[in-house]
């Protein structure tokens, strides 16, 4: 005879036990029950085209279908890559040249905004700024994923 388990009840078997197909769809069903009713991550992947501005007074924005709680965005000629995690107001960019920079964010119901500061060297922040530095590299193309 099945044991189950405690708290979803799932079938446990001993050797001896026999078992059907209909015993591991019907726990597949508990499971993918029990996932939903836990809410689901809500995730997007997306691109955009740098236009070249940088600076306080012309951040970069995205808009999102939902609130977001982390963003990843990876492009331009040097290839940064950022992770973004809410609710830090600082981010930086790091790029395969080993160019480092300095990001101000700030997070909206549905979107993520950020500006370039300074560049970072050796722990310090310089105040060298550039459209590149603010992942808006005039032409580039940046791909981001979303976490909700």
């Amino acid at each position: 005879m099945a044991k189950y388990t405690e708290h979803y009840r799932l079938h446990q078997w001993e050797p001896e036990d026999s078992f059907l197909r209909m015993d591991f769809n019907e726990d597949f069903a508990k499971i993918d029950s029990a996932i939903a009713a836990r809410g689901n991550c809500l995730q997007v992947v997306g691109t955009y085209t740098g236009d070249g501005n940088y600076g306080k007074g012309k951040a970069t924005v995205l808009h999102f279908p939902f609130r977001p709680l982390a963003v990843m965005v990876v492009g331009g000629s040097y290839q940064a890559t950022s992770l973004f995690l809410r609710p830090g107001t600082k981010g930086a960019a790091n790029d395969t040249a080993g160019m480092g920079s300095v990001l101000s964010l700030a997070w909206g119901e549905d979107s993520l905004s950020w500006y370039v500061t300074g560049w970072a060297s050796g722990g310090s922040t310089s105040g060298g700024t550039s459209a590149e530095g603010q992942l808006n590299e005039k032409g580039a193309h940046y791909t981001y994923l979303v976490l909700g």
